[in-house]
């Protein structure tokens, strides 16, 4: 009787969702989809035709006479490596000297980055609060200007993004081609840059927490 009464008022089965409150799911959804189109093309996209500032002219300096030049002239400026210069060496001979073709690179890692953090905030809570992380990490002014920086940082934050999400995977389930991973992910970040080191340092502590809290 009750479970009639139910559907009788609210037009579906209990437990089931409303239709309403579908098409608002769904009208939230597609909000935040245009918010996070027009924040790309805003932040990311617009500025990428700007003229290099003096750490960006660092990298087509790095860059511009070839790849034995880049090995040699990678480690002199700032003692990089040469992985990220490698991304900015192909765009040059793919594309020309023009700078937004040397900033697509870090524009295409931010990208992966962004898809990345969708898919662990969703493992680790749901899809709605990875739509707002995802929104946020758009919008963060350090992140949209990484997005068009022809300098490392782009790609680091998608290599320690891709080494959260292998890490968490590790963690749920166990298998061995997720912890392997994690550790080629967070080698490749450090590689990247040594600033990222901290950020897997977190990491670590996160993943020692959750073991000694699954063991109690």
């Amino acid at each position: 009787m009750d479970k009639g009464l139910s559907m009788l008022t609210t037009g579906s089965a209990p437990g089931r969702p409303r239709p309403d409150d579908t098409l608002d799911e769904a009208r939230t959804r597609t909000f935040l989809a245009l918010l996070l189109a027009i924040a790309v093309v805003v932040l990311w996209v617009m500025p990428i035709r700007s003229s290099f500032w003096l750490d960006e002219t660092g990298t087509f300096w790095v860059i511009k006479d070839g790849l034995a030049n880049l090995l040699a002239r990678s480690a002199y400026w700032n003692g990089q490596s040469p992985l990220y210069y490698l991304t900015a060496w192909t765009a040059l001979v793919a594309g020309g000297s023009a700078e937004w073709v040397l900033r697509l690179p870090s524009l295409v890692a931010l990208m992966v980055a962004a898809y990345l953090l969708y898919r662990l905030a969703e493992r680790l809570f749901d899809a709605a609060t990875a739509r707002l992380a995802v929104l946020f990490f758009v919008c963060f002014e350090p992140v949209a200007f990484a997005a068009t920086d022809a300098r490392p940082y782009a790609l680091g934050l998608a290599m320690v993004t891709g080494s959260a999400v292998m890490l968490v995977r590790w963690l749920d389930m166990g298998r061995t081609r997720d912890a392997a991973g994690y550790i080629v992910l967070s080698a490749l970040a450090i590689y990247t840059h040594y600033f990222f080191a901290t950020v897997l340092a977190l990491l670590g502590v996160y993943a020692v927490t959750r073991m000694l809290r699954e063991r109690r």
